[in-house]
């Protein structure tokens, strides 16, 4: 029995040309998508931690006029209604929140999601908050969700 040899033809070495290069064009498509989505979360992320920032710090104003000091929250991340002014308004009331926000995870920099309120800087996620001054920011690194 004689093998059958069939040539391809320009015809089909074309199509099959095509082909391959219609499934490049698609994966490069597909990768500029991913690529613009994934960045689109990181600086969603951002703001929102900017914007949660803000908002705690306004909070801890409001509280210190007041009451005339600033609110102890590191260890009350979890249960702001413990932490009252004389007057009997709780911080949960002024934050409008029964927990202080929790910030996402990032993967990249092994920052796993917290809302713990720390009074010293280390960068390991949650929040910083300085007492003294009575200000409160994300205790990450500047590399965080970028």
């Amino acid at each position: 029995m004689k093998k059958s040899k069939k040539k391809m033809t320009k015809e089909t070495k074309m199509a099959i040309l095509k082909f391959f290069i219609f499934i490049f064009i698609i994966f490069c498509i597909f990768s500029v998508f991913v690529f613009f989505h994934a960045a689109k979360g990181r600086r969603l992320k951002r703001v929102t931690v900017e914007v949660q920032a803000e908002k705690l710090n306004n909070s801890i104003k409001i509280f210190k006029a007041l009451e005339g000091r600033y609110p102890e929250l590191a260890g009350n991340e979890d249960n702001l209604k413990e932490i009252v002014t004389s007057k009997g308004v709780s911080f949960q009331e002024i934050y409008e929140d029964e927990k202080v926000f929790a910030l996402p995870k990032d993967i990249k920099n092994k920052i796993e999601e917290t809302n713990a309120i720390t009074l010293v800087k280390d960068e390991k996620g949650g929040w910083y908050y300085d007492m003294a001054k009575g200000t409160i920011e994300a205790n990450l690194p500047e590399k965080a969700y970028k």
